[in-house]
């Protein structure tokens, strides 16, 4: 690992990290907490904003959380996907 934790670790393949974590209590008015990918984008809103012209909707909008400003959204197979800000 990357770096590890009592609940957790990030580990890395080439350019990509694997956060895996204990499954947190639910935030209120937090983003879904359903096991999920996240994808690392330099502007969060940007990308909300150009996939919002694609069609896609968002389950939670982009905000500031303590790890750093992301949105939440499904794909279309139905998979929860983060934007993060990298």
């Amino acid at each position: 690992p990357e770096a590890e934790w009592p609940e957790g670790a990030i580990f890395t393949a080439g350019g990509a990290k694997l956060l895996v974590h204990e499954r947190a209590e639910t935030m209120d008015d937090g983003p879904p907490n359903d096991d999920h990918f996240a994808l690392g984008v330099s502007d969060v809103d940007a990308a909300c904003e150009e996939l919002r012209a694609q069609g896609f909707s968002f389950l939670v909008e982009q905000r500031d959380y303590p790890w750093g400003r992301s949105a939440y959204l499904r794909d279309p197979d139905g998979r929860l996907v983060e934007l993060a800000r990298t």
